[in-house]
């Protein structure tokens, strides 16, 4: 996850967010980047990603800098939309990996008016309950498998009753997961920040 310079926002029109998708869509596969879950956010932005050559915070980088460039040059700005690097978390089972999935699904619950999170455009989890056609980019095999290949199941994870907070938004600007899960080997990477995606 990062979030916007001053809290402003980083996703001003459709194409914007658009455009930064298809920045994530073309730098995962130059960096042998999976990206497992995603969510943005009208001043953020969340990602679950796995980078097989460990090499996240190139991906990172190139994403941001082109989308900044992007942006900037449409609206005559100048200077960063991003508030800074992100900060980093391993993950190493299963739990948690739904557990920052689930963060990062539920995070458009901070909307007002509300949304419902299958019908949210810009995340992954319509993807998930099939609401929305996955992009060809987004693996949802692991995730899936982490609960049975079961997509009810999973719909139940993320939109079940509030409980403890999965994730702590206060403590990060992004997460990442380097992990020795049996079906999840690679440095991964998840977003938790800003929004209240935890409950």
């Amino acid at each position: 996850m990062n979030r916007g310079a001053r809290r402003e926002p980083v996703f001003h029109q459709a194409s914007d967010g658009q455009r930064f998708l298809d920045l994530v869509a073309e730098w995962s596969e130059r960096r042998s980047v999976e990206i497992h879950a995603y969510c943005l956010m009208p001043n953020h932005f969340h990602l679950l990603v796995r980078s097989l050559d460990a090499d996240l915070g190139r991906f990172l980088q190139q994403v941001g800098s082109a989308y900044t460039r992007d942006v900037n040059r449409r609206l005559g700005h100048d200077g960063a939309i991003f508030r800074g690097r992100y900060r980093s978390r391993p993950v190493d089972s299963d739990g948690y990996l739904t557990t920052a999935a689930r963060y990062i699904h539920r995070n458009p619950l901070d909307l007002r008016p509300t949304v419902e999170l299958d019908q949210y455009r810009w995340s992954s989890y319509g993807a998930y309950v099939g609401t929305t056609p996955a992009p060809p980019w987004l693996r949802t095999d692991i995730l899936l498998a982490s609960h049975g290949n079961d997509h009810a199941a999973l719909r139940d994870r993320v939109e079940g009753p509030a409980g403890p907070i999965d994730v702590d938004p206060v403590s990060y600007t992004h997460l990442t997961l380097p992990t020795t899960l049996p079906r999840c080997s690679g440095r991964w990477s998840g977003g938790g920040g800003r929004g209240g995606g935890g409950g």
